[in-house]
């Protein structure tokens, strides 16, 4: 015990009376848990400060998150300013990505719950770096950090801050499901629903989608049926898509319904227990397979995350014009199957435009990262920089400047604009003129009503 208390912090003398037992060698993702949410954030720095995603925007959430966390001072420590503990995580970080996780020095304690009680950057690292974890168990129940507290308790309005959250708590957590519920769905059985759903997990957040008009149903389908035989191809527009839609969306409000649930034992992950329970809910609706629809595995929840939890796909997808160009999507599709690492470029220039439905491409443009080799079928864009004042990490991997299209990052149409505007003021062009025009007129468009 002695040998335990000298590598836990002080400030756990009074749980020392309930320790139970030691485990050697966990997988830290084990831990990662709704119930410390906080630990996402330091996932996040993480990443930052290891150039996974080097956008200053994770450098900010961390920031933000220690300012309403304890305004930067620790009772346990001397830390005392936002550097103070950024000097500290650093430390840690190359200490476990050069030696791992010393179990010597160090051991992060756990409750009777899988809880963590210390140890949130020691954790977000390991994570993070991929290195097993040492734990010690106390018979306790220690407060928990959940979604709805962090955003409560902290006063998070900013739907990016919130968002972002999610989405790196969904990339790191392989349990979690996404669930959507189709709008043509009879609404007064959703408690019934919810019911069934609670038997298997807890319900983590609920949120609301408008989509639009059925052309905006028709992409939803295509994305959470990505592999389907039955969607159909490019040569006959994923007829299956359409058909889906039509009995998904057509004569409703368009508002899709989204769960992110977490399963409490995890056999009800898995394929079969989540078909068990979709049948359940079915019954109750009494439109088969137009009522519920979820996520089978975590490859799936990540596709799932990037329409459902970010901001900007959420704002854009309902404003896309209903408009199918047929050598885009091909390219598009050739792209996704040749399984490259989608997260290093951002299309830019008439891509953008293609996929918000307002004009057909000539070719495809990205900004990307400068080790990162585009394929044959994309041309760079980065010497377009020097129309923008973003550095280009801020402009690939900034959540606030793109936005999702099947399953790749395009800019967002405020930031071609800018960049539209300012080549213009130079170079004189046609094209950029004409296209000024339409993303002007797109931006300051409303959603759209009903799906009729």
């Amino acid at each position: 015990m002695e040998e335990i208390s000298k590598q836990l912090n002080q400030y756990f003398k009074n749980y020392f009376n309930s320790f139970d037992q030691i485990y050697e060698d966990v997988d830290p993702k084990n831990l990662l848990s709704h119930n410390r949410i906080d630990v996402v954030a330091k996932i996040i720095y993480c990443e930052y400060f290891l150039k996974i995603t080097p956008t200053k925007f994770n450098r900010l959430f961390y920031y933000i998150h220690l300012k309403k966390w304890n305004n930067f001072k620790a009772n346990d420590s001397l830390k005392n300013c936002f550097y103070d503990y950024e000097s500290e995580f650093k430390k840690t970080i190359l200490s476990i990505k050069s030696q791992g996780f010393d179990k010597n020095k160090s051991i992060i304690p756990i409750d009777g719950y899988n809880k963590i009680i210390d140890g949130s950057h020691r954790l977000g690292a390991s994570i993070v770096l991929n290195k097993k974890i040492r734990t010690a168990r106390f018979l306790v129940n220690s407060p928990a950090v959940t979604i709805k507290k962090f955003i409560n308790d902290f006063n998070l309005k900013n739907i990016n801050i919130i968002d972002y959250l999610i989405f790196n708590f969904i990339k790191y957590n392989n349990s979690l499901r996404i669930f959507t519920l189709f709008p043509v769905r009879d609404k007064k059985f959703d408690e019934q629903c919810f019911s069934i759903i609670k038997k298997y997990g807890e319900i983590l957040i609920t949120k609301s989608m408008k989509i639009g008009n059925l052309i905006n149903g028709f992409n939803i389908c295509r994305t959470l049926y990505s592999g389907s035989e039955w969607l159909g191809n490019v040569d006959n527009k994923y007829k299956g898509a359409m058909w889906k839609a039509k009995n998904c969306f057509y004569n409703s409000d368009g508002v899709l319904d989204v769960i992110l649930f977490s399963p409490n034992k995890k056999e009800n992950a898995t394929t079969a227990n989540l078909k068990k329970l979709k049948e359940e809910i079915r019954k109750i609706y009494k439109i088969h397979f137009h009522s519920i629809h979820s996520s089978d595995n975590h490859i799936e929840t990540i596709r799932y995350s990037k329409i459902f939890f970010h901001s900007n796909t959420q704002e854009l997808l309902p404003k896309r014009k209903g408009i199918f160009y047929d050598n885009f999507e091909q390219n598009i599709e050739n792209l996704n199957s040749s399984n490259i690492d989608s997260s290093q470029f951002v299309f830019s220039g008439s891509a953008v435009m293609a996929a918000l439905g307002l004009r057909n491409p000539k070719d495809l443009d990205a900004f990307h990262s400068e080790n990162f080799i585009l394929p044959k079928s994309v041309s760079s864009h980065n010497s377009q920089i020097k129309y923008l004042k973003y550095k280009l990490n801020e402009l690939i991997f900034n959540p606030k400047n793109y936005f999702f299209y099947m399953g790749f990052k395009f800019l967002h149409p405020k930031v071609l604009l800018k960049l539209k505007e300012n080549r213009n003021t130079i170079k004189n062009n046609t094209k950029d003129n004409e296209d000024i025009k339409i993303l002007k007129l797109f931006l300051s468009n409303q959603e759209n009503s009903n799906i009729k």
